[in-house]
């Protein structure tokens, strides 16, 4: 089962879920570094 995380593809990260197949869901716009995307997965404050 696919779990929200933080996710790399190939334009930037994501926060969303992930299969085997690539991205399942993407939940948030795409962020330029890891660590952008973790805050806000932290603090909850991503949508599309």
């Amino acid at each position: 089962m696919p779990r929200l995380d933080v996710y790399e593809w190939g334009a930037g990260f994501y926060i969303g879920t992930y299969c085997h197949c690539g991205p399942y869901t993407r939940e948030s716009g795409y962020y330029p570094t890891r660590e952008l995307a973790q805050a806000d997965f932290d603090s909850g404050a991503y949508g599309r």
